[in-house]
């Protein structure tokens, strides 16, 4: 899979070797069969423990990145695409280290919408703890991999944890749909938080 580092790295030796050969059609014809096995191989990109989307509510997308020879440029969430319901209020990033997590915690009214920038390979943790929902109970584990952006929009209600299981600094932003701890940040946090709750049910497998 191309978000292997051995990946990349096959990829940057083969472009600079013919690069240096001169052979700058034959560069070209490389970069346009790379671009269709990364399009191809993009399609297991992430992978559930469930085989599928078991909680009602979650979503989990590929972003689509226009890239080029500076890089790549994806749109991370657009109006016209979501609901107003969950139209970002304010937005943040985290820098997660490898072999750490953050949470299990659940929020009652904030929609989260994370952004994987597949700066490392992270598992996404999922419950639902809502006893309205239709799959009340649920329990899904998501497997983000290293070099493919990918977004996940997480309900209220569904507690939620996120560990770095790959080996570089992990980065993921989010674009929540209330502002933390209110207006003015003069308001109650909307966070209930499990991660010292020893008797949680809601624990981060290894």
């Amino acid at each position: 899979m191309y978000s292997d580092l051995s990946w990349r790295n096959f990829k940057g030796c083969l472009k600079a070797l013919l690069q240096e050969l001169g052979s700058d059609k034959r560069c070209q014809q490389v970069d346009g069969l790379l671009q269709q096995t990364e399009c191809r191989d993009s399609k297991r990109s992430w992978t559930t423990e469930n085989a599928e989307i078991r909680i009602s509510g979650l979503v989990i997308k590929q972003l689509k990145p226009a890239s080029d020879e500076r890089g790549w440029l994806a749109e991370c969430f657009r109006c016209d695409e979501i609901s107003k319901e969950i139209y970002p209020l304010m937005s943040y990033a985290t820098m997660t280290l490898p072999g750490h997590a953050r949470g299990p915690h659940e929020h009652l009214e904030q929609t989260d919408y994370f952004c994987f920038l597949g700066t490392s390979t992270f598992k996404l943790h999922l419950w639902d703890n809502r006893e309205e929902s239709s799959t009340f109970g649920e329990k899904m584990t998501v497997r983000m991999e290293e070099g493919v952006p990918m977004i996940a929009i997480v309900p209220p209600g569904v507690v939620h944890a996120l560990k770095n299981v790959g080996e570089n600094e992990g980065l993921v932003l989010n674009f929540p749909n209330r502002l933390y701890a209110g207006w003015g940040r003069k308001g109650k946090v909307d966070e209930i938080r499990y991660e010292s709750d020893y008797n949680s049910r809601f624990k981060i497998e290894a």
